[in-house]
């Protein structure tokens, strides 16, 4: 298994008796499910979403560089 794909399944006496998650490239993925049987586990895999983009701060001005456009107003 390369650093680029990696996850981990955890297993507890409470639901969701399976959790985890699964990461492959940049896609991260959410597991959870439930042992039925000594021989089967059902499992649900869900994408997460997209991150957002971050808006970037609009006060995050250098102070010198406002300071020279508000000079330059009438």
């Amino acid at each position: 298994m390369t650093k680029e794909n990696r996850g981990v399944l955890l297993f507890d006496d409470r639901e969701p008796k399976i959790s985890g998650y699964l990461i492959i490239g940049n896609e991260h993925y959410q597991i959870f499910g439930e042992r039925v049987s000594d021989i089967r586990t059902n499992l649900t895999i869900k994408k997460n979403a997209e991150k957002k983009p971050v808006q970037p701060d609009i006060f995050d001005d250098r102070s010198s560089q406002s300071g020279e456009r508000k000079r330059d107003l009438p």
